[in-house]
């Protein structure tokens, strides 16, 4: 997958593209139907997938206001790279481009940096000043583009959107998120050095550095982690301070079952896929190691017996 800056695109890096645009904040099911109907339709006429989407939210510029990331920047083009796109642009959301009316973004943006003979738009997708560019705007101008568009998705009557999924994770309501998502929500970031405390009690951690990802409540988690060469291993996981060491400040720490070795300086993707307990303090190392072991055992008889979240 080709990742290239707006400023930087031509329509001769690609061909015949059909494009998208969106934001794509979590990977719901609905990005996801999306995306594959996008790969579909260029791999049946030959062309490129090509995604027109920000690093950075568009409210931030708009409302001024941006909400929490569901996933980085860099973790979304992990994503993008998952489901078969061929190429994304990046462009910076600023007042310029807010401001640009949807006839300039087409021919400006479109046609000009990215040479797009086809468009396929989601159920709620539009682009230009006042939300103008929608399907039916492209569709009955001049331009010589094909137009498609992707009706919207439904989980047990409800449109997956990621304001409502970002809620129901800050909620710890994480069973109801991963039916919208069509996956358990993920942790991504670099791996750097703690303070070596779960060595010391026989039970190493890694401690997850992410940036802008959404977290659930503070509490210890069941989960998986995924290694930078796609093998993973069953993970316990804490979201919070350590306060049987006395540290209040929050971290992401996971202790991975079978794994041996040292990951400092990779990124990993944490997925957290069930709530186990909340953080409380122990009287002593002993104690906690006690309370681990128990936790692992138990998050394992699960996933034994077939349960989730």
């Amino acid at each position: 997958m080709e990742v290239v800056r707006l400023e930087d695109a031509s329509p001769s890096l690609f061909t015949a593209p059909v494009v998208t645009v969106g934001f794509f904040d979590g990977f719901h099911l609905g990005h996801q139907t999306l995306l594959s109907r996008l790969v579909g339709w260029a791999a049946s006429r030959g062309s490129d997938a090509v995604v027109l989407t920000f690093p950075r939210h568009p409210q931030a510029v708009i409302a001024h206001t941006p909400p929490l990331h569901i996933m980085s920047p860099e973790h979304r083009l992990i994503w993008f790279r998952r489901l078969m796109v061929d190429a994304v642009v990046l462009m910076q959301f600023n007042d310029e481009l807010a401001s640009m009316s949807a006839e300039r973004f087409i021919e400006e943006i479109l046609l000009q940096r990215i040479g797009a003979t086809g468009i396929l738009f989601g159920w709620d997708s539009r682009f230009g000043a006042h939300g103008k560019g929608n399907a039916d705007f492209v569709e009955n101008g001049p331009w010589n583009i094909e137009v498609r568009r992707c009706p919207p998705v439904e989980v047990n009557g409800v449109r997956p959107s990621s304001t409502l999924i970002r809620r129901l994770i800050l909620q710890g309501r994480l069973n109801q998120a991963h039916k919208l998502l069509g996956h358990f929500h993920t942790l991504w970031g670099v791996v750097v050095p703690g303070h070596k405390i779960g060595r010391r009690i026989g039970i190493p951690t890694i401690n997850l550095k992410t940036e802008a990802e959404t977290l659930p409540p503070e509490g210890v988690y069941g989960g998986r982690a995924v290694l930078p060469d796609g093998r993973w291993h069953w993970a316990l996981i804490n979201i919070g301070p350590r306060p049987t060491f006395g540290s209040h400040t929050t971290s992401i720490e996971a202790h991975l079952l079978g794994f041996d070795g040292e990951l400092y300086g990779q990124k990993i993707e944490l997925e957290i896929h069930r709530f186990i307990r909340k953080v409380r303090p122990f009287p002593n190392a002993a104690a906690l190691r006690r309370q681990i072991e128990r936790d692992i055992n138990s998050f394992l008889s699960e996933r034994r017996l077939g349960r989730r979240s």
